[in-house]
């Protein structure tokens, strides 16, 4: 079948083109799914089908590195949202590395709708499936669980360890790989820094970001649920 070669297929090409249109599409799917979370986030089959999702979009992914492009620059989980995917799925949500994933989720899913990076694949490849379905359902679980947990909160120096932590063996990983995971090598927008700046930066940003979210959802997240209920 055609379009299941053109699916898997393992020859590059050039990542799809970008413009005002696609990401209107992208934030207009983030804000509906924010409004059917706020709206369903207690129902199990909510919950199940992203779930179901993100299993999907994890196996198809991972089934087409492991049969036909494995490499150990760009096909190991340690990119920060599939190790958050990962994490989601895997661990209890007590486990005290479970928020702090759960956070970077958040914040790395909707990040990734603001500076895409695709692969060298053209529409309705795998890698661009999972890319935008894997993202969204991201965004969807990780909202599920700090809804869920809305009154938890992480001390500030705690995310900032983990995020050092972290992201210096994410520095190991791609010295031992030649990759880019966590985008330490090649990082957007200061790509052409010296390595310790772009190391500190991401490491940096990347803390205020999860401290940010951390804040609003453990302070904000009661005001948010109480009202969602009254408009929905």
């Amino acid at each position: 079948m055609k379009w299941l070669s053109f699916f898997f297929s393992n020859q590059e090409t050039r990542p799809p083109g970008l413009n005002p249109f696609v990401f209107l599409f992208f934030f207009a799917v983030l804000l509906s799914l924010t409004y059917t979370t706020l709206r369903f986030y207690q129902h199990k089959g909510y919950q199940s089908f992203f779930k179901g999702l993100q299993i999907l979009q994890m196996t198809l992914l991972y089934s087409w590195y492991m049969l036909m492009a494995f490499s150990l620059k760009e096909s190991l989980p340690f990119y920060h949202c599939r190790m958050a995917m990962f994490s989601f799925l895997l661990l209890p949500d007590k486990h005290p590395w479970k928020r702090y994933f759960v956070l970077i989720g958040f914040t790395g899913s909707i990040l990734s709708f603001v500076y895409p990076v695709f692969d060298h694949y053209p529409i309705g490849h795998v890698t661009i499936f999972s890319y935008v379905v894997g993202h969204f359902a991201l965004f969807v679980n990780c909202l599920i669980y700090l809804l869920r947990f809305h009154g938890e909160r992480m001390e500030k120096k705690d995310v900032v360890f983990k995020t050092f932590t972290l992201n210096f063996f994410l520095l190991v990983v791609n010295m031992l790989t030649g990759g880019n995971y966590g985008f330490l090598q090649v990082t957007p927008l200061i790509g052409h820094q010296p390595a310790p700046i772009r190391f500190w930066a991401v490491t940096l940003v990347l803390s205020f970001l999860v401290s940010s979210v951390d804040w609003f959802f453990a302070t904000k997240g009661e005001a948010v649920i109480d009202y969602a209920s009254q408009e929905f």
